[in-house]
């Protein structure tokens, strides 16, 4: 999607999933709308950020940046990066950029920066119902904020922010529920778990599993119930989960396990429920094709924006959360199986999934650019 022969839109995003995945939805929403405007990516060096945009066929720009932790020499190694990533950018920049939007997270902080000390508009992207720092720090001077929950509004010193939605991939829309069957080789009308650990995999959420598998194969033995999961553990985890998994022998319960679905479209579309953290991306998939999620949301996320994000789900009825500290894997597995057996509350929290989903976020924002760049 880049081209550095012609000025055109740079997109940054990097660091998790939950930046990249709705970046690389808005390029989409470009190379359709206006196939002619050139489209550059920026994102950090870490080889998760590379993988995922390559995995959509994108040779992003990759910045040496990291994030400014507390620890006196960590905190001197990330402000030197910070300050070598933003040299980067102004070179980056002045070669192909008219406009920039930044998808928050510390890879964009120098790369909005040299925009600004550049004078080259720049909007912003906010995932979160919390907005997070960088976002927090330029949306006084960004053109646009575009978020995705009301609530974030009201948290930001924005003078222009406009509520959106989460950008979603087009190919998210597209499968369908028998395709997806013959995709995973499952079995029609049994009901389908999808355990997501995010793009980097959830440690806590892999090793409860298991546990969560057996005390699940129990109480479904009792109401002779049977269950299909398709599990997701990320590449890190993916070895030790298989062995795990390898131990036991269940007798209502069918697992597929994955390191990484590439076709996330198929899972989102035979799915009937979802374990999950609550990042805003994965959220905004699960809500596109009414899937009501178990949710434990990542205790440690900036200001806690998980939470929140799932807070969003719970009240308007399409989630049940959990809090990670306080988790028991036993009352989780009898939630589950509470409903599966009551098929009229699945499809109401199903519904109520769908009426949390945005659709055409993607295409408000290219829109937006396209303008930007055109005037």
């Amino acid at each position: 999607m880049s081209n550095t022969q012609k000025k055109g839109i740079v997109i940054v995003a990097g660091g998790t999933g939950g930046h990249i995945l709705p970046a690389i939805a808005i390029g989409e929403a470009l190379k359709r709308l206006s196939p002619e405007t050139p489209v550059a990516f920026i994102c950090g060096a870490k080889h998760l950020e590379l993988e995922l945009y390559g995995r959509f066929g994108i040779r992003p720009i990759h910045l040496s940046v990291s994030p400014i932790y507390r620890h006196l020499t960590a905190k001197l190694v990330g402000w030197m990066n910070l300050l070598r990533a933003f040299f980067q950018s102004l070179s980056i920049l002045r070669r192909n950029a008219k406009v920039v939007l930044g998808m928050g997270g510390y890879v964009s902080a120098p790369v909005l920066a040299a925009a600004r000390l550049l004078r080259i508009p720049f909007y912003l992207h906010e995932q979160n119902s919390i907005p997070g720092k960088t976002n927090k720090i330029f949306s006084k001077r960004a053109r646009m904020v575009f978020c995705s929950f009301p609530m974030t509004v009201q948290r930001l010193s924005a003078t222009r922010a406009r509520v959106v939605g989460i950008p979603v991939r087009s190919s998210i829309y597209e499968a369908t529920r028998e395709e997806a069957l013959r995709f995973f080789e499952l079995t029609e009308n049994v009901p389908v778990l999808l355990v997501l650990g995010g793009s980097q995999g959830a440690r806590f959420l892999n090793q409860i599993v298991l546990p969560l598998l057996k005390e699940l194969d129990n109480l479904l033995r009792q109401i002779n119930q049977r269950l299909q999961v398709i599990w997701s553990t990320g590449n890190a985890h993916f070895n030790s989960c298989a062995e795990g998994l390898n131990a036991f022998v269940f007798s209502q319960i069918e697992v597929k396990i994955f390191s990484f679905i590439n076709r996330m479209e198929m899972a989102y579309a035979v799915a009937d429920i979802a374990l999950c953290r609550a990042g805003a991306a994965t959220l905004a998939e699960l809500a596109l094709r009414s899937v009501p999620a178990f949710l434990i949301p990542l205790p440690h996320a900036t200001d806690n924006h998980q939470y929140f994000n799932a807070e969003q789900f719970v009240r308007n009825g399409a989630g049940v959360m959990f809090e990670q500290h306080s988790l028991n894997v036993k009352r989780l597995a009898e939630e589950i199986v509470d409903l599966i057996k009551r098929p009229k509350r699945l499809q109401e929290m199903k519904r109520a999934a769908r009426g949390l989903a945005t659709p055409g976020a993607a295409e408000r924002i290219a829109e937006a650019l396209i303008k930007e760049i055109q005037t």
